[in-house]
């Protein structure tokens, strides 16, 4: 299989993974029913089911700065034990108590939430008499204790509702939610979660998750949970505010196809469900911003949904705003104290929690890990196998074979026979090197002149299924016109794009390694079920092999080289929540089983 072969093959794998799920219209129960699911499985797979304990908060509030709208206070608060919050809370001079309230999330703005576009959101909000709280985009990940970016934001919004919700001078039942980008990602996901938000504006974010996903670069790893794309896609989730009110603001980013390709299905789902007005959009042939323009759609959203006005747009006023370095001295005063840290305990908290693992059976170990490396994702095979003529040589007969793994992936493999003598056993070899490097090898020659049978396949991500045959080839390739490419850069790294996206689609890399392993070990169990296989493997394909093992009764033996290898120390390709169950070496106890 040449390079151009491969490329096509990986990246017709790629335009089927990324395909959307169907946002079907669901009405009365059966929407309920599947809502709660969908909620359900969110939560799960942000690692937040169960909730954590809710702590107590333990709010810090600075002394205000004065501001002729508002006062404006910097505030910590409890997420987790020994890990804090920080936001930015806006006091309106002029309000009726109990007064509408706002939580703004915030993106990748240079300097967060003291940002001068986002301060004028949080001020005029405050100027039309909202309490509002301005959390910072607390990042924190680790994915294979099952810790992702929105673990700490979903947690922390949450948080913030219960900050609110018990601050005196809160309407709790007229609490609004908006935010841009990063901002606009915390907004959809917290809604989609809580209840507790009564009116949401989202912008910048919505689309088709295939949108913000690339085969040659990552988006941002805000984005990044685990298999959110196995059970449904971005604009569903979204959807979740139903029977709430929902802004989505799009623009000349990867949300410029919104309007195209979900608006009208969105706007059904509402219409259906008997509330066609609760749903607005407008789109804006501008850059990724969050300008004036935009915001005064937000500020109209809310006072027409929290404050029950008829009213329209009005211009945003000339607005003064602090200097960023001002907000930061404020929220220096209120540092946290000696035995606090940020997002940095969050991975020790969530260690704790699985340091004690429970004893599983064969049967329940094997369902987690086929689980976690998401086999229910395994694309149903639409190849046949493949194989040539044997060729024979004074050493050895080789012979290759083009075995099929899942949807359009094969495997080139190389079967290598001794000469001369009745094969006393296979060895199956993969390591990071290409096939035919593996038989000029040193294990190679050992095992033939043993008499063994060796098996040379090309597995993800190795010789001729490397990522290197996508370099400079999978852009035009993608089956989809993207709504806001990035320029394919062919040094670039492909390896952490792959990775990336396999969070999305919950089949990480070694989970496809895994497949293609026990695809070629069913073809040998068929083509030579009297011999004993021995597995072999190094480097990268470490995880998969071993994974394979555990999965699969066919495999007698193993040599798989794992010494100073760990999920822990990020020393093996990411497999998300991998942690919860164990280490490499829980799994390799469990080879053979």
């Amino acid at each position: 299989m040449n390079e151009n072969a491969t490329a096509e093959m990986l990246m017709t794998y790629y335009n089927e993974m990324v395909q959307p799920k169907p946002f079907l219209i669901r009405t009365g129960e059966d929407r309920h029913q599947h809502q709660a699911e969908l909620r359900s499985r969110i939560l799960e797979a942000v690692g937040l089911s169960p909730l954590p304990e809710r702590i107590p908060l333990d709010a810090i509030q600075s002394e205000a700065l004065a501001h002729e709208w508002c006062t404006i206070h910097a505030i910590t608060f409890s997420l987790w034990p020994n890990v804090r919050a920080k936001a930015f809370l806006y006091l309106p001079k002029e309000a009726q108590f109990p007064a509408p309230t706002m939580l703004c999330p915030v993106g990748h703005w240079p300097g967060g939430n003291m940002h001068p576009d986002v301060q004028a959101r949080c001020l005029n909000f405050a100027r039309l008499g909202y309490v509002v709280l301005c959390t910072t985009q607390h990042h924190y990940e680790n994915l294979p204790l099952g810790v992702s970016h929105q673990t700490t934001m979903v947690w922390n919004n949450m948080r913030a509702l219960d900050f609110l919700e018990s601050y005196e001078g809160v309407d709790a039942d007229r609490i609004g939610c908006a935010g841009c980008s990063g901002g606009g990602l915390q907004t959809h996901m917290l809604t989609a979660v809580d209840d507790r938000i009564k009116a949401v504006s989202i912008a910048g974010i919505t689309c088709d998750l295939r949108e913000i996903m690339f085969p040659y670069s990552s988006h941002c790893v805000c984005n990044h949970w685990p298999g959110v794309m196995q059970f449904t896609d971005q604009v569903e989730i979204t959807a979740l505010a139903f029977p709430r009110p929902v802004q989505i603001l799009t623009m000349d980013d990867w949300t410029q196809n919104f309007r195209r390709d979900n608006l009208p299905r969105f706007k059904e789902f509402y219409a259906a469900n008997g509330h066609p007005d609760r749903v607005h959009h407008m789109y804006w042939p501008t850059p990724h911003t969050y300008e004036a323009q935009k915001r005064e759609q937000t500020y109209w959203w809310m006072e027409r949904w929290l404050k029950a006005k008829d009213c329209e747009p009005e211009p945003e006023p000339a607005t003064a705003t602090f200097p960023p370095e001002q907000l930061l001295s404020l929220m220096k005063t209120i540092e946290p104290a000696e035995g606090d840290s940020l997002m940095s305990g969050v991975g020790e908290h969530y260690a704790r929690l699985v340091s004690r693992p429970r004893e599983r059976g064969l049967d329940e170990v094997r369902e987690a890990l086929r689980r976690l490396l998401g086999f229910d994702a395994v694309l149903p095979r639409t190849l046949l196998l493949q194989r040539s003529d044997p060729v024979e040589t004074e050493f050895c007969t080789t012979e290759q074979v083009t075995i099929p793994s899942e949807g359009p992936v094969s495997i080139d493999t190389l079967i290598v026979r001794p000469p001369g003598k009745a094969p006393q056993y296979i060895l199956l070899f993969c390591d990071d090197s290409p096939k035919e490097v593996r038989l000029q090898s040193a294990e190679a020659g050992a095992a033939l002149a043993e008499g063994a049978i060796a098996i040379l396949p090309d597995v993800r991500f190795t010789g001729t299924l490397s990522l290197d045959s996508l370099r400079g080839k999978s852009k035009p390739l993608v089956s989809f016109p993207i709504a806001m490419p990035s320029e394919e850069n062919p040094g670039g790294d492909y390896g952490r794009a792959w990775t990336r996206n396999s969070i999305f689609w919950g089949r990480p890399l070694p989970g496809m390694t895994a497949t293609d392993i026990l695809a070629v070990v069913e073809f040998i169990s068929e083509e030579m079920p009297a011999l004993l296989l021995t597995l072999k493997a190094a480097g990268s394909m470490v995880a998969g092999a071993v994974f394979a093992a555990c999965l699969s009764d066919k495999i007698s033996e193993t040599d798989i080289e794992t010494e100073g290898l760990s999920f822990k120390n990020n020393s093996l390709p990411l497999v998300p929540n991998i942690l919860k169950y164990g280490d490499i070496d829980f799994w390799q106890e469990r080879m053979g089983s």
